[in-house]
């Protein structure tokens, strides 16, 4: 039981530095910073779904060039195992649209931008209006709805 307790306190820690983290960083770094805590979420988790990997086998298929390297890879594997539905896949990729155009751009922007409001519209989240909330909540529903998903088999 003490290593259970410990292991929530770690879980609680983690979710409370991270969120620090997130509310001292500009637009472009939570966006950027957001969707990259989730690509490695969604690596734990379809890890947990395959035999164990020795690292070389690991690199084969996590690594930079791996068969599951990025976003969108993991995003559509996770779909296939059943971790949430073709509507949250959709809006995964929404997310992912905005967060390489936060990483990829030059021009100065944030949340505020035209583009980026216009694309945070379109992610269906509990009732937040802010494009930057509305972000960083859909990242973490869909987190909340894939580890649901994982502890009911």
């Amino acid at each position: 039981m003490a290593g259970a307790d410990k292991t929530m306190r770690k879980t609680i820690e983690d979710a409370y530095d991270y969120h620090n983290a997130l509310v001292e960083e500009s637009d472009r770094g939570a966006a950027v910073l957001a969707a990259s805590r989730f690509e490695e979420f969604l690596r734990v988790a379809i890890s947990k779904r395959l035999i164990d990997l020795n690292e070389k086998d690991q690199k084969t298929i996590f690594g930079p060039r791996g068969l599951l390297s990025g976003f969108y890879r993991r995003t559509n594997i996770a779909y296939a195992f059943g971790y949430y539905d073709r509507d949250t896949l959709s809006g995964l990729d929404i997310i992912r649209r905005i967060r390489d155009r936060f990483a990829h751009s030059i021009e100065p922007m944030g949340f505020d931008h035209p583009y980026i409001t216009n694309q945070c519209r379109n992610l269906v989240t509990r009732s937040v209006d802010d494009s930057r909330e509305r972000y960083l909540a859909y990242l973490r529903e869909t987190e909340e709805e894939v580890r649901r998903k994982m502890l009911s088999g």
